[in-house]
């Protein structure tokens, strides 16, 4: 496998040749379209996604490590299917909408100022994770261990607590009425 570190890659670079199945180290995507490619296998650690389109993407198999996501568009990608050894990432200012998550151990991840809406979070492990400035519209937590995690200033969720670990949790009065929609309880 082939190997790049440190280098930058822009909306140029895989124009003529296509992205190389390789190991990308401390590299920066910016402005580069992956839609609908299959990044089965590739091995990203330490490195940036800046303005990218990876909306449909294949990670299957693939190792995320240290990875940042920053004003990104990711949707309908299932990233239950990647590598899950050593799996770390961070969403800042992205669309990450209708997402799979599902059985991920994303423990102290960062979901800052994301559109997250109809993302699966079912079978999460998402332990002192924060949710900061978030719209989770139709997201999914079920069986989600969401222990101390920071939902303070995020908006349109609907957690059970009744069907998530919630020990610790944080939100705020103005988004608390997210932990009751299935109690059918009015709140005025």
């Amino acid at each position: 496998m082939e190997y790049f570190a440190e280098q930058d890659f822009d909306k140029n670079s895989f124009l003529k040749e296509k992205i190389i199945k390789a190991e990308y180290e401390a590299c920066t995507f910016k402005n580069c379209d992956f839609s609908r490619k299959h990044l089965s296998g590739f091995i990203f650690s330490d490195c940036r996604f800046i303005d990218c389109n990876l909306s449909l993407v294949s990670f299957k198999s693939a190792a995320l490590k240290e990875v940042e996501f920053i004003d990104c568009k990711i949707s309908g990608v299932d990233f239950s299917l990647v590598n899950p050894f050593l799996l770390e990432v961070k969403f800042i200012g992205s669309i990450v909408e209708n997402c799979i998550f599902q059985d991920l151990n994303l423990k102290k991840t960062n979901f800052l100022n994301c559109s997250m809406k109809g993302a699966d979070f079912s079978n999460t492990k998402l332990q002192e994770s924060k949710f900061l400035d978030c719209d989770l519209l139709d997201a999914t937590f079920d069986n989600s261990d969401l222990q101390k995690a920071d939902f303070r200033t995020s908006k349109n969720f609907r957690i059970n607590p009744s069907k998530n670990q919630l020990s610790g949790a944080k939100f705020s009065r103005h988004n608390i009425d997210g932990l009751l929609l299935d109690f059918k309880i009015n709140i005025e």
